[in-house]
C-alpha cells in the first residue's frame, strides 16, 4: 500500500485520536502533509520506532541479566549459610571438647 493510498484510507475514519489527527495534519489550518512531509513522519516514525524496540529489548536484556545473578547469588548465598552452620557446629562440638578438658 502506498503512502497516498494510506492517508485516502485514513480520511474514511472520523473517531481517529486527535493525537494521530495532529501528527497527520498540519498545524491548525487542517491541511494535509505534501508529500515529502509526510515521508519525513514516515521516516522519523521508522526511526522511532526502531529506537523503541532497541530500547525494550536493552531493558529486557538487563531484566534477564538481574535475574540471572539473582538466581546465583540466591545460590551462593544458600552455599555460604550451609558453610556457616558447619563451622558453628564444629565451634560449638569444639567448645564442649575444651570445656571437658578443663
Amino acid at each position: 500500500m502506498t503512502l497516498d493510498k494510506h492517508f485516502e484510507k485514513r480520511k474514511d475514519f472520523s473517531n481517529e485520536p486527535a493525537a494521530e489527527q495532529d501528527a497527520l495534519e498540519d498545524d491548525h489550518t487542517g491541511n494535509r502533509p505534501s508529500g515529502r512531509e509526510r515521508e519525513t513522519y514516515w521516516e522519523r516514525r521508522k526511526k522511532n520506532n526502531a529506537s523503541a524496540k532497541k530500547s525494550r529489548d536493552a531493558r529486557k536484556t538487563r531484566e534477564l541479566q538481574t535475574q540471572i545473578k539473582a538466581a546465583f547469588l540466591d545460590r551462593e548465598n544458600l552455599r555460604i549459610h550451609a558453610q556457616l552452620m558447619i563451622v558453628q557446629q564444629e565451634n560449638a562440638c569444639l567448645k564442649r571438647v575444651l570445656c571437658a578438658k578443663m
